[in-house]
């Protein structure tokens, strides 16, 4: 969702990791973190990474990204609050309307 893909759970929907890993890169990651990043084979995968290695504000970025695209989408007529969650339903970051 935070590259534009409103529907991410149909077939031949496909995780960008390139733009995972320039997320990572704006964390500040190390370089060995961002390839890792670049080839996971899925967003789990990349979730794994982030939190083993504590890539401080990645979820937070990745939040940002997706109310950007919820907000344009809804051409800011309405109301956004992003809230991204791991697949235990622990909170791993939110974006509101400020």
């Amino acid at each position: 969702m935070a590259t534009g893909v409103k529907q991410t759970h149909v077939k031949g929907s496909k995780v960008n990791m390139e733009f995972l890993s320039k997320l990572a890169k704006k964390c500040k990651a190390e370089e060995k973190l961002i390839q890792e990043i670049k080839n996971a084979n899925t967003a789990r995968n990349v979730q794994e990474i982030v939190l083993e290695n504590n890539v401080e504000g990645f979820f937070d970025e990745i939040c940002s990204e997706v109310y950007k695209q919820m907000k344009s989408h809804s051409e800011n007529k309405t109301a956004v609050e992003i809230i991204l969650f791991d697949f235990d339903g622990n909170v791993l970051a939110r974006h509101t309307d400020q």
